[in-house]
């Protein structure tokens, strides 16, 4: 059968079905009505009803104190390190025993101030040395001009060879004065 029939009471399908269902025992036959049953029942129940509360954790002890009253003090004591933004090493041209220091540290200090003072004296007498050497170079330029006109005089009278002239010349020019600065 193919086709969608009504089924009666009649049909022979319908008399098939009672017939299975009369020979199963009775409690088969309970279990086939009262398992629907029993599952509304279980669904209804599982709706209806509120999920069941955790369990409260115990409440802790709590310790309570009155408060204190005092003064207190608006300063506070901290360990730290400056360090400048820019900073400049300062180095002397010349060695020396620093006689005066013109600045303190982290002063201000502008280009050409006076910053140390270094003591004078090795240096004075470095100048007094500087000027006899040169006064002994010049008294030997002096002679050496005053033996090199000798040599030309005698030059003149075939008393000095000529190479004794050429080598009173030659160290007249290396006795040449360099300019002085003071």
């Amino acid at each position: 059968m193919n086709m969608i029939s009504h089924v009666t009471a009649d049909s022979g399908e319908a008399k098939t079905l009672r017939e299975k269902l009369a020979s199963r025992p009775l409690w088969q036959r309970a279990a086939l009505a009262g398992s629907p049953l029993v599952l509304l029942a279980a669904a209804a129940t599982f709706w209806n009803s509120d999920p069941s509360p955790a369990a409260a954790p115990t409440a802790p002890m709590v310790t309570v104190a009155a408060p204190l009253e005092q003064g207190i003090n608006q300063w506070d004591d901290y360990v730290g390190r400056f360090e400048a933004s820019r900073s400049v090493e300062v180095r002397p041209r010349v060695s020396g025993q620093v006689v005066a220091v013109h600045f303190t540290d982290g002063a201000i200090v502008r280009q050409g101030q006076l910053l140390f003072t270094i003591d004078p004296r090795p240096f004075t007498a470095a100048l007094a040395e500087a000027r006899a050497s040169v006064a002994s170079a010049q008294a030997a330029l002096t002679l050496a001009n005053t033996n090199l006109g000798r040599a030309k005089r005698l030059l003149e009278a075939n008393a000095v060879s000529q190479s004794n002239v050429d080598q009173l010349t030659a160290d007249g020019r290396c006795l040449t004065p360099l300019p002085l600065v003071d």
